[in-house]
């Protein structure tokens, strides 16, 4: 896995991963527990739910669309 390009904006990040790779993130992700040291970073849950929500669920859509399901 490489980063290709970062454009600054927002930031935008090109990465280069193989498929295995992918599947490995997907896996790892999959088998993953995330605690909190309490409500004292609120900014936690928002990460978390943005790991789940949007990430995963992107490099899931792509790792199907990849099989041909």
């Amino acid at each position: 896995m490489k980063i290709i390009n970062v454009e600054p904006k927002d930031i935008h990040v090109t990465l280069d991963m193989s498929i295995a790779e992918v599947n490995m993130v997907l896996d790892a992700l999959e088998h993953a527990e995330i605690k909190f040291p309490g409500d004292d970073k609120p900014e936690l849950k928002d990460a978390a739910k943005f790991l789940g929500d949007v990430f995963f669920k992107t490099l899931s859509d792509l790792s199907k669309e990849l099989k041909g399901q």
